[in-house]
């Protein structure tokens, strides 16, 4: 008999982590038929791009409670305390209708816990200790984030990172035994595959209703401090001041949901009008995935500032697509990136505005970059992405 595994969704539909477990599972959906599987999804059922039509894949609603500022602070305690009784355990139930022999959770879940199953969880990254000063790490965000990033660190019988500083972080602050930590790189999700081909008319069709300038660069990224955005629209002033050119920059991103959001939003809005920057820089707010890869294949590049790692996705998305790309020289980007990326210092404008120029006016470096992009993803595949987590499966299900 098969084994049952479950992947859990979060509950947002936006953001890097709904993305993420959208790769897993058209990854696993389309080249491991080895297992059956249910998709655990607490907002509304996700829609790979994968067969959800299969008979090996089940789709479960979470129930969502809700939780109380006093329920969630008990259940914080019972995390850091082990007492399980003051947990929240909606998981738990969930896979109790739809039962699995393992769960994998893509990030850990704040305040839900998946008491008695057994399972994998990635931990995305510690940027809360390398960037303190960002407003969404307040001091209570960087207290749940230790209790529960140590509590399902523990108990996971693996922990997946993206890449080799992950597994530093991890034992350095979360005390996860490097024994246990397994390194899968990112690859983009699934809709990036299966519209990699669109041509530029395509994309001009579907871009037609926004009325875009002929070139420009892109960044796709929710408005959070750590994205970088204000020395981004900075460096672009000084493009335009120092370089004497008006580089265009497309922006997308959901504005609303958050408090974070909505302030950094409020903030980009403001600074690129005080430096008179309104026509260069259009922000188009959340984007279906056809409009998103079309926007990156018409562009001259991806400009991708954030303050994070220790791997990103979107450089993987635009080398794949064909899109030049100039990005950050911290963590294991460059790694990441090889000779494909043009690397810049996320802190300096300068420096960020030079590598913007370089590539917006010189089209054979953009060629070049573009032929590295696609040799550099190469072995990118859905499939090779597949076997990766067939193996950590396996060895959480034989072998821990």
């Amino acid at each position: 008999m098969k084994k049952t595994i479950g992947i859990l969704f979060p509950a947002s539909s936006k953001g890097g982590v709904y993305q993420y477990a959208l790769s897993i599972v058209d990854s696993l959906l389309s080249y491991c038929s080895d297992y059956e599987y249910v998709v655990f999804h607490e907002g509304g059922r996700p829609d790979p791009s994968s067969n959800c039509g299969a008979a090996n894949c089940q789709f479960v609603q979470i129930s969502n409670r809700g939780i109380t500022a006093v329920g969630k602070v008990l259940h914080l305690l019972g995390l850091q305390s082990s007492l399980n009784s003051l947990l929240v355990k909606n998981i738990a139930e969930a896979v109790k209708t739809s039962p699995v022999d393992l769960l994998i959770i893509p990030t850990p879940i704040f305040f839900d816990y998946p008491l008695g199953i057994p399972f994998i969880v990635t931990n995305p990254d510690y940027m809360d200790k390398y960037f303190p000063e960002f407003d969404e790490y307040a001091l209570r965000t960087k207290i749940a984030r230790d209790i529960v990033f140590r509590r399902y660190g523990k108990d996971a019988l693996l922990v997946i990172t993206d890449a080799p500083q992950g597994i530093e972080d991890l034992n350095k602050f979360s005390g996860v035994d490097k024994a246990k930590i397994r390194i899968i790189p990112y690859i983009p999700p699934g809709y990036i595959y299966r519209l990699r081909d669109m041509d530029l008319k395509t994309a001009d069709d579907i871009l037609s209703k926004y009325g875009l300038p002929e070139k420009y660069f892109f960044y796709p990224a929710q408005f959070w401090y750590q994205k970088n955005h204000f020395r981004l629209i900075k460096a672009v002033h000084l493009a335009r001041e120092k370089y004497k050119t008006e580089i265009n920059l497309i922006l997308v991103g959901n504005s609303k949901g958050s408090r974070i959001y909505e302030s950094v939003c409020k903030e980009v809005s403001c600074l690129i009008e005080s430096l008179g920057l309104k026509k260069q820089i259009i922000h188009l707010g959340y984007t279906t995935e056809e409009e998103t890869v079309a926007l990156y294949r018409r562009s001259s590049g991806l400009i991708a500032p954030p303050f994070q790692g220790p791997t990103t996705i979107p450089p993987l998305e635009a080398m794949i697509l064909g899109v030049p790309v100039a990005t950050i020289n911290m963590f294991d980007v460059p790694k990441q990136v090889g000779d494909a990326g043009l690397l810049f210092d996320p802190y300096s404008v300068e420096d960020m505005a030079e590598k913007m120029f370089n590539l917006w006016s010189d089209a054979n470096l953009r060629k070049k970059m573009i032929e590295k992009g696609f040799k550099q993803t190469k072995g990118m595949t859905q499939e090779d992405y597949a076997s990766k987590w067939k193996a950590a499966i396996e060895k959480a299900l034989f072998s821990c």
